[in-house]
């Protein structure tokens, strides 16, 4: 669902290990520019959005997550996400 990507979707490549990244600029013909941590520094590259998926789109669309979710205040989501994004970067 190329459309669904946009500035500011948090995105991974469709295939292999992607670190999470955040789509910064749209550009012509499909492409996007995004930026990601590798520890603290900031990386950028271009992508189609043909290889991107969206990460929080799937992570809402699990089963095992809906559950997770259910009931939670979008202080609590944004609070869950931050630590994720925070625990996946210091993984790298």
């Amino acid at each position: 669902m190329i459309n669904e990507i946009k500035i500011g979707s948090v995105v991974k490549l469709n295939g292999g290990d992607s670190p999470i990244m955040n789509v910064n600029k749209e550009l012509e013909n499909d492409m996007v520019e995004c930026v990601w941590f590798n520890g603290s520094i900031v990386k950028k590259d271009t992508f189609s959005k043909k290889i991107l998926f969206d990460y929080e789109l799937e992570v809402l669309n699990n089963e095992a997550w809906k559950k997770e979710l259910e009931g939670m205040t979008v202080q609590q989501l944004e609070r869950m996400m931050k630590k994720a994004t925070e625990e996946t970067h210091d993984d790298k």
